[in-house]
């Protein structure tokens, strides 16, 4: 079968096993990947998906599916005639808040700020965790821009001000895009 039936079977065995009253947990990052397979089979993943979800005798209102994504599934399937079928089955929106942890920075600071000195740089990446909630693409775009500065706090500053301030900043697209998935999704998120 294609790829969304295998995992809805899989879901289903899966909810089998579990205890009663205890929740599967499903977090599918970067699920852009599946613009590398066709249009139909990408909506072959989603339509499988969305049966599962809107059919609570399979679930038992017990799954937590979360997708983290730069596009909507609706959007992965552009060049495919769909039938007029939009894929937007998600009932709730779950975030779980940033957790600051010591790790999680040190990571951060290695991967966006190589070449600076870790002392130097903790209250500029304070301020960016402050400002993006630690949402991974925001903190890269910010990284990115503060790798070759001579003034952390000072560039960081420009760039806080550019975010909140200007129309278009370096994460306007960004901006937009959680705009219209947070319209897309109405009174549910």
């Amino acid at each position: 079968g294609s790829i969304g039936s295998v995992l809805s079977k899989m879901l289903e065995q899966m909810l089998k096993l579990l205890p009663k009253k205890q929740y599967l947990y499903l977090f599918f990052d970067e699920v852009d990947f599946l613009l590398h397979y066709p249009p139909a089979e990408v909506f072959e993943f989603f339509i499988h998906l969305r049966a599962f979800f809107q059919d609570p005798e399979r679930h038992q209102h017990r799954v937590v599916l979360l997708l983290v994504s730069v596009l909507t599934p609706t959007e992965m399937m552009f060049g495919y005639n769909t039938g007029g079928t939009t894929i937007n089955f998600m009932r709730d929106l779950l975030l779980e808040p940033f957790k600051n942890l010591p790790e999680i920075r040190n990571q951060i600071i290695e991967q966006a700020f190589p070449g600076h000195e870790h002392d130097g740089v903790d209250h500029v990446l304070r301020e960016v965790l402050k400002l993006s909630g630690g949402q991974p693409y925001l903190v890269t775009l910010i990284g990115e821009k503060l790798q070759d500065s001579k003034s952390l706090a000072r560039d960081y500053a420009q760039i806080e001000k550019d975010l909140l301030y200007e129309k278009h900043s370096i994460a306007h697209g960004h901006f937009d895009n959680i705009r219209k998935q947070l319209f897309d999704m109405g009174p549910r998120a």
